[in-house]
């Protein structure tokens, strides 16, 4: 539904000029390439279509993206989100914030990524640990509009650093302290509107737009659409993986946005292909064909994978990756998070293919392990259930370790009963323990585990997702269960 938001109309002097149109397309955590929910959405072949057709109505148009792009998928797990760039420079982006998971490969990984793109990357609160701009990326552009000046800058959420791999070198500033500093200074260079490109909570979205004075917000971070209204300020995020086209249209009169539409549009079955980008995803797709089809393995049960329950609940799926992460490790337990099961659906039963392994698994952490004491061991697990709830990314998935636990008790207290393989917990003994690299180098805020004797170093660490195939591999047929691993009780 097509929505108009009034900003101030003030009365217009039949001799000034007609207000300036301005489109704004807009996108947000996009990881796939093709179509997602079985064909009905999505797309970059769509999106391209889509485009030239708001180009060809309003040739004052920009395409702007909000982040999250170049990990996880089954594709970027063999391609390190080359693929992606290549799609965004085929439909022509202009310009782009950084997500979380652009780091998940790296930084060097990342700025080969910018270095390939063909439009910039902004981010205004990501700092090398010199203090220059990480990979030279500008904090802000001007782009002149059909005659405005628009200014649009880039913001990220500084928890990047406990979520992914940016490595010791790379600092983030708090984006709402970096924009207070940056938009006196795009407004003194001229810029009329002020656009802010964030990948942000909504949270933080709603404070910038408290204490910042800019004209729109074009977020991301959140995977369901979403439009607020903040101090004057509008909000829009559009979902994920380009269900929906965000599209946002100003009158620009006298320096001033004086009256602002904006509208969803979906990227469904209806949208023509275009049919250069449906030859670029074909190529990818003839690639990954190939490696990808083989069957693994028949699974007798559904696999419960939606992140909202492996997040906050033992699940079958939970249970059968952390049994391969131990037994490829050869630890006596094992720990995995929720967080890191990507699939975000019950993967029905049947013949499992690599395809659908690495759909579960597609980061590219490696496989470890340590050892640590039992008290070490239940610090671990306190912290995995410090943070509770559908978006969790600390909550556990356990092997060989059984835990009850009061939800309602403080963090650091909550655990009431651990066992290690059948047995309590002994605070003195010595156990070995399969965990991810990302997390045994302090992720997620496991902070206690860089501390950890090495068993297995990371340069002879196995990816998880491998570690899954070779799992699946060994075994003609798999029938995971729930089995009371996770337990949350009240009272002792």
């Amino acid at each position: 539904m097509k929505v108009v938001f009034l900003l101030g109309l003030g009365l217009a002097s039949p001799a000034l000029a007609t207000p300036t149109h301005i489109t704004l397309l807009h996108l947000n955590d996009v990881y796939e390439y093709a179509s997602v929910d079985d064909g009905r959405k999505g797309s970059f072949a769509r999106l391209e279509t889509l485009r030239r057709q708001a180009v060809a109505a309003n040739p004052n148009t920009l395409f702007l993206f909000s982040g999250d792009t170049l990990s996880p998928s089954v594709a970027s797990s063999f391609f390190r989100g080359r693929q992606m760039i290549e799609m965004w420079n085929a439909i022509h982006l202009d310009f782009a914030t950084l997500g979380n998971h652009e780091f998940d490969f790296g930084p060097e990984v990342l700025r080969e990524r910018i270095g390939e793109s063909h439009f910039p990357w902004l981010a205004a609160n990501v700092r090398d640990r010199a203090g220059g701009s990480f990979a030279k990326m500008p904090e802000f552009v001007i782009r002149q509009v059909g005659g405005v000046k628009v200014g649009i800058f880039g913001l990220l959420t500084p928890d990047t650093g406990e979520t992914s791999n940016c490595g010791p070198e790379v600092v983030f500033q708090d984006p709402i302290e970096a924009a207070r500093i940056l938009v006196p200074r795009l407004r003194s260079e001229g810029a009329q509107v002020v656009v802010a490109l964030t990948h942000l909570s909504l949270a933080d979205d709603k404070r910038l737009a408290r204490e910042v004075p800019v004209d729109l917000i074009l977020g991301g971070h959140e995977h369901e659409p979403s439009e607020s209204l903040v101090a004057g300020t509008p909000i829009f995020k559009w979902g994920s993986d380009a269900r929906i086209l965000g599209k946002v249209d100003l009158q620009i009169d006298g320096g001033r946005v004086v009256e602002m539409d904006w509208q969803g549009l979906s990227v469904g079955k209806s949208v023509a292909s275009d049919a250069d980008v449906t030859r670029l995803a074909a190529h990818y797709e003839q690639q990954l064909a190939r490696q990808l089809n083989e069957p693994l393995v028949q699974v007798a049960v559904d696999l419960e994978g939606r992140s909202s329950l492996c997040r906050q609940q033992e699940t079958n799926l939970g249970n059968l990756v952390a049994d391969a992460m131990r037994e490829q490790a050869g630890a006596d337990c094992a720990l995995i998070t929720g967080s890191s099961i990507r699939v975000d659906k019950v993967v029905p039963a049947g013949v499992l293919s690599r395809r659908q392994a690495i759909m579960i698994l597609p980061y590219e952490n490696g496989l470890v392990k340590v050892r640590l004491n039992g008290r070490e061991l239940l610090e671990v697990v306190e912290h995995s259930l410090s943070s509770l709830g559908p978006e969790s990314n600390s909550f556990p998935q356990v092997s060989q370790l059984q835990v009850r636990y009061n939800p309602a008790k403080p963090p650091g207290q909550r655990v009431l009963q651990l066992k290690v393989a059948g047995q309590p917990l002994r605070p003195e003994a010595s156990y070995s323990f399969a965990c991810s690299e990302f997390i045994r180098k302090g992720g997620c805020g496991y902070e206690m585990l860089p501390k950890a004797q090495l068993l297995m170093e990371p340069h002879d660490a196995p990816a998880e997702g491998v570690a899954l195939i070779e799992y699946l591999h060994r075994h003609k047929v798999v029938s995971p269960r729930l089995e009371g691993r996770l337990q949350a009780v009240t009272g002792r």
